[in-house]
């Protein structure tokens, strides 16, 4: 059995530490679990494995929208999807990333395109990175990220560029 510890404020990149389970905790969960397990079962319990994912994101603003609040509200978004503890789903008020579920690229464009002001988003990369080190691979992820079943999905560093509409004359209404 793997163990996740309870983390508040899913919009920001956690640390692996906030993610492991600290020895008084482990022990605690395990006590209970040693109590109520059946005669002649054993029960294991460890920490969660993680695989980390950096996102790359290049948006274009839709007019009169403030770049540097959309871009904090993208990595919001990125952050509180990609958390292992309550992404896994469009709102972030999912019941966490499933063991094992694999991350499709796809599914990202629409979190990020669903966020008010995003007008385009012309770069998005996924890059799997190292959790201990902040290190990313150099190689974008080309699909999906397939997961082993004892692991979990957790937010590495996103990047986030945000444009400004270059021509906003061309989103004006024509004139009657």
């Amino acid at each position: 059995m793997h163990i996740v510890p309870r983390v508040e404020t899913p919009a920001r990149k956690l640390s692996l530490f906030e993610l492991t389970p600290g020895r008084m905790l482990l022990e605690t969960v395990a006590r209970f679990l040693d109590e109520r397990r059946l005669v002649g079962t054993t029960v294991v319990l460890a920490p969660a494995r993680y695989r980390g994912v950096r996102v790359v994101v290049q948006a274009v603003a839709a007019p009169a929208t403030d770049t540097d609040k959309l871009r904090r509200q993208i990595l919001a978004a990125l952050y509180t999807y990609l958390n292992p503890l309550v992404g896994g789903s469009a709102l972030g008020a999912g019941e966490g990333w499933r063991f094992g579920r694999p991350l499709r690229q796809g599914e990202l464009y629409p979190i990020v395109h669903a966020i008010d002001g995003v007008r385009e988003i012309t770069l998005l990369r996924v890059y799997e990175e190292k959790l201990t080190s902040g290190e990313s691979l150099p190689d974008a992820i080309d699909g999906d990220l397939e997961i082993a079943p004892d692991e979990l999905i957790a937010s590495g560093t996103h990047r986030v560029k945000v444009e400004a509409v270059e021509h906003p004359e061309v989103d004006a209404a024509p004139a009657p």
